[in-house]
């Protein structure tokens, strides 16, 4: 049952050798654990349950030939964080290629820069929830114009276009609002509570 698969796979060291060798008790414990989450990730992003289950199973090939490479290493030892950081890109990767838009930016080569902050640290569900916290208590201006980036995926030259700015104002405004938004995370009583 779901309840023992959860027993047997609560030790991070036995997940990863039994994932790595393709252990279908393994396979099926990331299902159980992280599917409805990735599902409701993925739905609020623009997708739907067809979305959801495409970019899940993809996700799992991708994870398990990613461990079976001799340089594998997960952030902070923990790999469903990881494996959710693999959802998004993969979610992301589909935006970016069924957008309208051709100019769809994404930061540092393989996540956003919106999103790195949500990767950043271990306990991903805990820090989502900080981040967007601390997101809706930015200014109006930083606020829509992160939104206009990482919501709507405008370019760098439609953002400026929009909000009457040159683009290398638009890029300098961009950054120090990912730099006030990091330092708010990490300065706010919860973060610091929680990964202290």
């Amino acid at each position: 049952c779901i309840r023992d698969r959860k027993y047997i796979f609560k030790d991070e060291e036995r997940l990863q050798s039994d994932l790595i060798s393709e252990d279908r008790g393994a396979i099926l414990y990331l299902y159980d654990s992280m599917y409805v989450s990735a599902q409701k990730w993925i739905g609020q992003n623009g997708g739907n349950i067809d979305d959801a289950k495409d970019v899940f199973q993809e996700s799992i090939i991708v994870l398990l030939n990613k461990m079976k490479s001799n340089d594998f290493r997960t952030a902070k030892g923990n790999l469903r964080n990881y494996f959710f950081g693999i959802i998004k890109f993969k979610w992301f990767e589909i935006l970016k290629k069924e957008s309208k838009n051709p100019q769809v930016e994404f930061q540092n080569d393989r996540y956003s820069d919106f999103e790195m902050i949500a990767m950043e640290d271990s306990d991903e569900m805990r820090l989502s929830d900080i981040v967007t916290k601390e997101f809706n208590q930015l200014k109006d201006d930083c606020k829509n114009l992160l939104k206009l980036f990482f919501v709507d995926l405008f370019s760098t030259k439609k953002v400026g276009e929009l909000l009457g700015f040159k683009e290398d104002y638009v890029r300098i405004k961009k950054m120090r609002c990912l730099q006030y938004l990091r330092e708010s995370v990490i300065n706010s009583i919860e973060y610091k509570h929680e990964f202290k």
